[in-house]
């Protein structure tokens, strides 16, 4: 994931702007009136401040797991999200385009990929390898190339298992 970096990310935004970022905003963390309007923010402990092209529209709007999201799946909730952000933002007008551009260039997929160990490797596979090598996504390559790293010793456990499960079947 580290190489990949440069591919996600712009030069001119190394050094800011940096934006608040609610890095636990999910939806049981916002109050709203029966208008709809949020009226609170809750759970605000892990904010920090990110360089702007990190600010992504969420990923729970599609109401599933990051995880969950197949390729090509949802795109218009994000795009939606998007169109609505730029036509509320009232702070700096190019915040809602650097947005878009970063969408536009794979890095909303990068940015999930790395703040979510359980969906790295799915969002990897699904999402971010296809950029790069079409082929691989239904090849396997990244799965039998990265697997023996998981730990010291894991392609004899996973020899091991293979050979359990035969038996087992036998």
């Amino acid at each position: 994931m580290r190489a990949l970096l440069p591919q996600f990310i712009s030069r001119q935004y190394r050094d800011g702007s940096f934006v608040l970022t609610l890095t636990d905003l999910h939806a049981s963390n916002i109050f709203v009136d029966n208008d709809g309007y949020i009226t609170s923010l809750i759970d605000l402990e892990w904010a920090c401040s990110f360089p702007i092209e990190l600010q992504t529209p969420p990923y729970w709007l599609t109401g599933r797991p990051i995880h969950d999201i197949e390729h090509g799946e949802n795109v218009d909730t994000f795009q939606e999200a998007m169109t609505e952000f730029k036509e509320v933002q009232t702070s700096d007008p190019s915040q809602a385009d650097i947005m878009r551009k970063s969408w536009e260039r794979g890095s909303f997929w990068y940015f999930q990929a790395v703040n979510s160990l359980k969906g790295l490797l799915r969002v990897l596979n699904e999402h971010i390898q296809r950029m790069f090598c079409e082929k691989h996504c239904t090849q396997r390559v990244f799965d039998r190339t990265v697997s023996p790293y998981w730990s010291v010793g894991a392609e004899r456990f996973i020899q091991k298992k293979l050979q359990q499960e035969a038996e087992f079947k036998d």
